[in-house]
């Protein structure tokens, strides 16, 4: 039998990849939305495999970002004057809050998924030019 794939072992004890999924189903909410591609990303940092995407969940925009190549990647983001989003780990934990407004802060993205929610998830921008110059 194969013991290395889905949710739970074969004595139906839970596997981390439970924990992970029951925090995008708490944070993306029962009926989230699709939005689209997550546009504060410029196409560059696609190219070097970071992945973003903007849901909303019924109360509050989320934004889903991992690196598809699993490799480390710091992104330089800014938080708007609205207000700071706030930042979830794969398993919903709470990360550190962005600082202040208008200060820059670095990302660091990675294979596993971050999760941006709230209102100022749509204020968010690069502080510093992409790889390939864009913003």
């Amino acid at each position: 039998a194969e013991h290395h794939f889905g949710l739970l072992r074969a004595d139906l004890s839970p596997k981390p990849a439970w924990a992970a999924y029951q925090a995008m189903v708490r944070l993306l909410g029962p009926r989230p939305v699709y939005e689209g591609p997550w546009e504060a990303l410029p196409p560059s940092w696609w190219q070097r495999g970071l992945r973003a995407y903007r849901f909303h969940n019924g109360r509050e925009p989320v934004v889903v970002l991992w690196n598809a190549r699993g490799t480390r990647e710091s992104l330089p983001l800014s938080a708007p004057a609205g207000g700071r989003p706030e930042v979830r780990d794969i398993f919903g934990q709470s990360l550190p809050s962005p600082p202040p407004p208008g200060q820059p802060w670095s990302l660091p993205i990675d294979g596993a998924p971050l999760y941006l929610l709230g209102p100022g998830v749509d204020g968010v921008s690069l502080s510093e030019p992409g790889p390939g110059g864009d913003r």
